[in-house]
């Protein structure tokens, strides 16, 4: 079992070589291992500058360029509580009355979330409100537009 480890580490190692090989212009691949022996701890020094190519937010802020920025943060919650069900419930009927945009669901304890689109302005995002309101009074009360960093999921189709 041990040696199946070993003999995973050393392909594993070998195609991340490749890539620091290629990253590097075809330079000389760097050892970052001296020996491995089974059932023995093994210790793993990365050389300088290999930490940056890992740490890709670190090495963004370093070097000074912007970090990625989501390009449509707004986007319109339908439902906002603790229940699965209802959650998944309204999720349903948005999709099937608004079809043209996508629909997201979000858990963070102890609460479920709806999403409908994803927009770049809260302009967009608002209209999109008024519409839900209007198809959907039983919940109007509820739904409003907000700004999220979770990622573009509300993509227009």
């Amino acid at each position: 079992m041990s040696q199946r480890i070993v003999k995973i580490f050393l392909i594993l190692y070998s195609v991340m070589a490749a890539g620091v090989v290629s990253a590097q212009q075809k330079q000389a691949p760097i050892c970052i291992v001296d020996e491995i022996t089974a059932d023995s701890i093994n210790t793993v020094e990365l050389p300088e500058g290999l930490w940056e190519l890992i740490d890709y937010e670190g090495a963004v802020q370093e070097s000074g360029r912007k970090k990625a920025v989501n390009p449509r943060p707004f986007t319109v919650q339908v439902y906002g509580d603790k229940s699965r069900n209802e959650a998944n419930a309204r999720a349903a009927k948005v999709q099937s009355r608004f079809p043209q945009y996508h629909v997201r669901r979000h858990y963070s304890s102890p609460y479920f979330r709806v999403y409908l689109g994803a927009f770049e302005t809260s302009k967009e995002a608002q209209e999109l409100v008024n519409e839900v309101k209007r198809a959907f009074p039983a919940f109007a009360n509820e739904v409003h537009w907000t700004k999220t960093s979770l990622g573009t999921g509300g993509r227009k189709r």
